[in-house]
Protein backbone atom coordinates (compact mmCIF):
# COMPACT_ATOMS: atom_id res chain seq x y z
CA UNK A 1 0.00 0.00 0.00
CA UNK A 2 1.14 3.24 -0.91
CA UNK A 3 2.52 5.69 2.39
CA UNK A 4 0.24 8.59 2.62
CA UNK A 5 2.49 12.16 3.03
CA UNK A 6 3.45 13.23 6.79
CA UNK A 7 3.18 16.46 8.28
CA UNK A 8 6.20 18.35 9.52
CA UNK A 9 6.42 20.10 12.76
CA UNK A 10 8.56 22.75 13.18
CA UNK A 11 8.73 22.27 17.09
CA UNK A 12 7.66 25.45 17.97
CA UNK A 13 4.11 26.87 16.41
CA UNK A 14 2.80 24.29 13.89
CA UNK A 15 0.23 21.93 15.42
CA UNK A 16 -3.12 20.37 14.29
CA UNK A 17 -6.83 20.05 16.25
CA UNK A 18 -9.35 18.34 16.20
CA UNK A 19 -13.04 19.60 17.44
CA UNK A 20 -14.30 17.54 20.41
CA UNK A 21 -16.73 15.19 18.91
CA UNK A 22 -18.63 12.65 20.94
CA UNK A 23 -16.92 9.67 19.20
CA UNK A 24 -14.23 10.80 21.41
CA UNK A 25 -16.06 10.18 25.22
CA UNK A 26 -14.83 6.56 25.48
CA UNK A 27 -18.16 5.36 26.62
CA UNK A 28 -16.41 1.79 28.03
CA UNK A 29 -13.35 3.90 29.59
CA UNK A 30 -11.12 2.06 26.97
CA UNK A 31 -8.97 4.29 24.51
CA UNK A 32 -6.48 3.17 21.95
CA UNK A 33 -4.28 5.66 20.44
CA UNK A 34 -1.49 4.85 17.56
CA UNK A 35 1.14 7.54 15.89
CA UNK A 36 3.47 6.75 13.20
CA UNK A 37 6.58 9.59 13.81
CA UNK A 38 10.12 10.72 13.43
CA UNK A 39 11.54 13.49 15.64
CA UNK A 40 14.54 15.19 14.85
CA UNK A 41 15.34 17.24 18.13
CA UNK A 42 15.77 15.00 20.68
CA UNK A 43 18.67 17.15 22.73
CA UNK A 44 17.24 20.60 22.87
CA UNK A 45 13.51 20.39 23.71
CA UNK A 46 13.52 20.76 27.90
CA UNK A 47 9.87 19.68 28.67
CA UNK A 48 8.96 16.40 26.28
CA UNK A 49 7.67 16.44 22.59
CA UNK A 50 3.72 15.97 22.33
CA UNK A 51 2.59 13.53 19.87
CA UNK A 52 -1.04 13.99 20.69
CA UNK A 53 -3.14 15.45 23.31
CA UNK A 54 -6.78 16.19 24.45
CA UNK A 55 -6.33 18.94 26.16
CA UNK A 56 -8.47 22.70 26.36
CA UNK A 57 -6.30 25.72 26.89
CA UNK A 58 -5.44 27.18 29.16
CA UNK A 59 -5.05 24.63 31.53
CA UNK A 60 -8.90 23.93 31.71
CA UNK A 61 -9.66 20.81 31.39
CA UNK A 62 -7.02 17.62 30.61
CA UNK A 63 -8.35 14.24 29.58
CA UNK A 64 -5.22 12.67 27.87
CA UNK A 65 -1.76 13.46 27.04
CA UNK A 66 1.19 11.49 24.66
CA UNK A 67 4.36 12.33 24.99
CA UNK A 68 8.21 11.89 24.45
CA UNK A 69 10.12 12.80 27.65
CA UNK A 70 13.41 14.62 27.87
CA UNK A 71 14.94 11.24 28.13
CA UNK A 72 13.72 10.02 25.45
CA UNK A 73 11.32 7.28 26.57
CA UNK A 74 7.01 7.06 26.28
CA UNK A 75 4.86 9.33 28.39
CA UNK A 76 1.12 8.69 28.30
CA UNK A 77 -1.21 10.47 31.11
CA UNK A 78 -4.67 9.71 31.31
CA UNK A 79 -7.10 11.74 33.69
CA UNK A 80 -10.27 10.88 35.64
CA UNK A 81 -11.65 14.43 36.19
CA UNK A 82 -10.34 16.83 34.17
CA UNK A 83 -9.20 19.74 35.94
CA UNK A 84 -6.56 22.35 35.40
CA UNK A 85 -3.79 20.17 36.89
CA UNK A 86 -4.40 16.06 36.53
CA UNK A 87 -6.49 15.10 39.98
CA UNK A 88 -7.25 11.89 39.91
CA UNK A 89 -4.88 10.51 36.90
CA UNK A 90 -3.16 7.78 36.09
CA UNK A 91 0.60 8.12 33.87
CA UNK A 92 2.96 5.05 32.83
CA UNK A 93 6.03 6.13 31.75
CA UNK A 94 8.31 3.59 28.81
CA UNK A 95 11.37 1.87 31.09
CA UNK A 96 13.76 2.21 27.94
CA UNK A 97 14.26 4.97 25.87
CA UNK A 98 13.56 4.83 22.52
CA UNK A 99 16.25 3.69 19.92
CA UNK A 100 16.56 4.51 16.45
CA UNK A 101 14.55 7.72 17.23
CA UNK A 102 14.81 9.93 14.16
CA UNK A 103 13.47 6.93 12.04
CA UNK A 104 9.73 6.70 11.96
CA UNK A 105 8.16 4.32 14.14
CA UNK A 106 4.64 3.58 15.09
CA UNK A 107 3.86 4.64 19.14
CA UNK A 108 1.09 3.44 20.55
CA UNK A 109 -0.97 2.34 24.13
CA UNK A 110 -3.95 0.87 25.06
CA UNK A 111 -5.90 1.27 27.90
CA UNK A 112 -8.86 -1.22 29.27
CA UNK A 113 -10.39 0.86 32.18
CA UNK A 114 -13.03 -1.82 33.29
CA UNK A 115 -10.54 -4.02 33.76
CA UNK A 116 -7.34 -1.55 34.99
CA UNK A 117 -5.11 -2.82 31.90
CA UNK A 118 -2.53 -0.62 30.24
CA UNK A 119 -0.36 -1.54 27.28
CA UNK A 120 2.72 0.24 25.59
CA UNK A 121 3.43 -0.81 21.84
CA UNK A 122 6.58 0.31 19.52
CA UNK A 123 6.52 -0.97 15.86
CA UNK A 124 3.53 -3.42 17.19
CA UNK A 125 5.23 -4.98 19.95
CA UNK A 126 4.44 -4.37 23.41
CA UNK A 127 7.00 -2.92 25.44
CA UNK A 128 7.94 -2.60 29.80
CA UNK A 129 6.39 0.43 31.59
CA UNK A 130 6.46 1.75 34.71
CA UNK A 131 3.23 3.14 36.63
CA UNK A 132 4.35 6.27 37.75
CA UNK A 133 3.86 6.92 41.38
CA UNK A 134 0.53 9.14 41.70
CA UNK A 135 -3.26 9.59 42.43
CA UNK A 136 -4.76 7.00 40.78
CA UNK A 137 -5.82 4.57 39.65
CA UNK A 138 -8.77 6.00 37.37
CA UNK A 139 -11.77 4.18 37.56
CA UNK A 140 -12.71 6.22 33.95
CA UNK A 141 -11.15 8.83 31.74
CA UNK A 142 -13.05 12.01 31.79
CA UNK A 143 -15.40 13.26 29.08
CA UNK A 144 -14.80 16.49 28.52
CA UNK A 145 -15.26 19.11 25.92
CA UNK A 146 -11.27 19.40 25.31
CA UNK A 147 -9.76 19.34 21.61
CA UNK A 148 -7.43 16.98 20.10
CA UNK A 149 -4.36 18.40 19.63
CA UNK A 150 -1.29 16.94 17.44
CA UNK A 151 1.86 17.59 17.87
CA UNK A 152 1.45 19.82 20.49
CA UNK A 153 -0.55 20.81 23.96
CA UNK A 154 -3.14 23.12 24.93
CA UNK A 155 -1.66 24.67 21.77
CA UNK A 156 0.60 27.09 24.37
CA UNK A 157 3.84 25.11 21.80
CA UNK A 158 5.81 24.58 25.84
CA UNK A 159 6.67 20.70 24.08
CA UNK A 160 5.67 21.08 20.43
CA UNK A 161 6.43 18.17 18.45
CA UNK A 162 9.18 18.83 16.02
CA UNK A 163 9.92 15.97 13.39
CA UNK A 164 7.36 14.36 11.22
CA UNK A 165 3.75 12.69 12.05
CA UNK A 166 2.23 10.29 9.15
CA UNK A 167 -0.68 8.78 11.04
CA UNK A 168 -2.69 9.02 13.73
CA UNK A 169 -5.39 6.39 15.20
CA UNK A 170 -8.03 6.78 17.77
CA UNK A 171 -9.68 3.92 18.88
CA UNK A 172 -12.93 3.91 21.58
CA UNK A 173 -11.92 0.45 22.60
CA UNK A 174 -8.92 -1.33 23.86
CA UNK A 175 -6.08 -3.32 21.48
CA UNK A 176 -5.51 -6.80 21.93
CA UNK A 177 -2.27 -8.32 21.00
CA UNK A 178 -3.73 -9.63 17.71
CA UNK A 179 -4.03 -6.20 16.56
CA UNK A 180 -1.11 -4.52 18.39
CA UNK A 181 0.57 -4.19 14.59
CA UNK A 182 -2.02 -1.57 14.41
CA UNK A 183 -1.30 0.48 16.90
Amino acid sequence: AAETAALSFDGTTDYCTISDNAAYDWPNDEISISVKATITDTVTFSSGRTLISKFTSPNSQREISFQVLTNGKLWVGLNQTGGSSWPVQDQWTSDDALSDISDEHTYGFSFDGPNYVFKMFVDGDEVTWTKNAVLGPISGIVDGTAVFQIGAIEADHSSSWKGTIRDVRVYDEKMIEANAEYI
